[in-house]
């Protein structure tokens, strides 16, 4: 049973990786819908209609052409990128020679729920394409991670994600600094979730090692890795030092994985130059294959815990110095 404690404007659950402001609890704006994310939902939208289109071999530039617009707008309405109104759905249902209610009625239904409003959307310091992958994880049956130097985002403590943050960037604000942590908090909501996603993560041996904060943190931030873990839906392995170079060693990246198979798996990749979405085969491929390579590479569960128990351990003996 978690218990629940109060961080600044967060209600946390022990040990530390959940956590909602305590405003949005009372507005009921926290609420996770995972089948409902807006941002899915206008993928499967998008998806749906290029299939129509690509079945009457019609162009972006056929349909812009009939539709008086410019075909970047098909194309953003195709990739899910811009919400869809309703007359669009209607135009394009139109143009496809769509005549079945039920089809037209799940295509405007589609529509509607991706013009909701979702949590993230409060927060007006995101990026797009932050703002994106969230959607897209709020939704995503299987999470596949692999992080080079840190803890995964969705497995962090409150404490460790603001010490991270601080770290990163020292410039922002402390309400800047306050919302980063509040967003990064407000995703974990999804593993306590009735229907959680299943959590595949691998981390370099490295991000335990690192202090972020203090040894203090550290401690805490691996005793709530361990934590994690234990869940029937996680499978969390380390990288050892010992096992020298491998696939991936260049940069981290997640695999999101949906429900609906008419909503391509997503790879989501960050850099210092920008943030990355990758949809095509020859890409899912690719980095389906790493995964499973540093995975095989990595450390077993047990040994994991094993390894996170005794750095752990080297933590708490410098926190009390």
């Amino acid at each position: 049973m978690q218990t629940v404690r109060i961080i600044g404007k967060c209600q946390v659950h022990e040990p530390g990786v959940i956590a909602v402001r305590q405003q949005d609890c009372e507005r009921g704006r926290a609420t996770v819908a995972e089948d409902l994310s807006p941002t899915l939902r206008r993928r499967e939208l998008g998806a749906r209609l290029r299939d129509l289109r690509l079945t009457l071999d019609l162009t972006l530039e056929d349909v812009a052409a009939s539709l008086l617009c410019s075909p970047a707008k098909i194309s953003r309405i195709e990739t899910g990128a811009r919400n869809v109104s309703q007359r669009d759905v209607r135009d394009l249902c139109r143009l496809y020679g769509v005549a079945d209610t039920g089809q037209l009625d799940l295509l405007t239904q589609l529509a509607r729920e991706g013009r909701r409003r979702a949590w993230w959307q409060d927060y007006d310091e995101l990026t797009s394409t932050y703002s994106t992958y969230i959607g897209l994880e709020q939704a995503a049956v299987t999470v596949s991670e692999f992080n080079l130097g840190v803890i995964p985002g969705l497995l962090q403590t409150e404490r460790y994600t603001r010490g991270l943050i601080d770290g990163m960037d020292p410039q922002l604000l402390d309400e800047e600094v306050d919302q980063r942590v509040e967003v990064r908090l407000l995703r974990q909501r999804r593993l306590s979730s009735s229907d959680p996603p299943v959590l595949r993560a691998v981390l370099d041996e490295s991000a335990l090692w690192r202090v972020v904060g203090d040894a203090d943190v550290m401690a805490e931030q691996l005793l709530a890795l361990r934590e994690s873990a234990r869940s029937t839906t996680s499978d969390i392995r380390v990288l050892p030092f010992s096992a020298g170079a491998y696939p991936a060693l260049n940069g981290q990246f997640i695999i999101l994985e949906f429900k609906n198979q008419i909503i391509a798996d997503t790879v989501y990749v960050e850099s210092l130059s920008g943030n990355s979405f990758f949809k095509r085969s020859a890409d899912l491929e690719r980095y389906h294959k790493i995964f499973a390579e540093v995975q095989e590479i990595a450390l077993s569960p047990d040994e994991s815990l094993n390894l996170l128990d005794l750095v752990r351990q080297h933590h708490i003996q410098h926190q009390k110095k």
